[in-house]
């Protein structure tokens, strides 16, 4: 994502350009945390078009779930766990990190084709397993599944902008959404925790939760399965 922001600053990258890298050693996920990458996986980060107004708030749900689209059709389906991190089969299979500055908005994507960590290496109290992506198709290679994936981001991005309101397209993502109905433990900065169950997705994004009876919405934290 370093190297992607300084290559758009230079005007060396536009839209929809993007930068592969075989491995990194200071990835970076979601609250800043350290992301474990090894070689033979995707690491990624994809240069977006600006918006505006709520499609601009939406744009981690919406990545996220085109993403869950783009993989689901490579054979192995895929759920988006709010707000855009990538399951399959319950387990965490790719995480994404979108940044936005004055100059640039970045979407940073890390997939797991040949490995994934085990639960030793995850942090403290990470709940939810690690595992692979494995096309059906017997497409290989971060280079090959990531050329498909852009391909087809470009394309359905823009179509889902047009033919959608943002409204009409928070009805399309609960269809993507992982853990409905479920209760899970939630976590706000260093030191708020609680359970809730998950109700589903506000108009402005943010995750709804009933709170032993109270309905709250999460604009920022964590949630895992209890």
């Amino acid at each position: 994502m370093d190297v992607a922001r300084r290559l758009v600053v230079e005007g060396a990258l536009g839209v929809w350009g993007s930068v592969l890298a075989p491995e990194q050693y200071s990835g970076r996920g979601q609250l800043r945390r350290a992301w474990l990458s090894r070689p033979g996986n995707l690491h990624a980060t994809l240069v977006c078009p600006p918006e505006t107004g709520l499609w601009n708030d939406l744009r981690p749900l919406v990545l996220g779930y085109l993403f869950a689209e783009a993989l689901s059709d490579l054979g192995q389906s895929v759920q988006v766990k709010w707000p855009n991190d990538l399951l399959s089969s319950g387990r965490k299979v790719a995480g994404m990190l979108v940044e936005e500055r004055a100059d640039c908005v970045l979407a940073g994507i890390g997939l797991n084709l040949c490995w994934a960590p085990s639960s030793e290496e995850l942090r403290d109290g990470h709940s939810i397993g690690a595992g692979k992506f494995c096309p059906s198709d017997g497409m290989v290679g971060p280079a090959r599944i990531w050329l498909a994936l852009v391909n087809r981001m470009e394309t359905s991005y823009k179509n889902l902008l047009e033919a959608f309101s943002p409204s009409e397209f928070l009805t399309i993502f609960r269809s993507r959404m992982a853990w409905q109905g479920r209760r899970v433990l939630v976590q706000e900065g260093a030191s708020v925790r609680y359970e809730a169950v998950v109700k589903g997705i506000s108009g402005e994004g943010g995750l709804v939760l009933d709170r032993a009876g109270l309905e709250i919405v999460l604009l920022a934290g964590d949630v895992t399965p209890v």
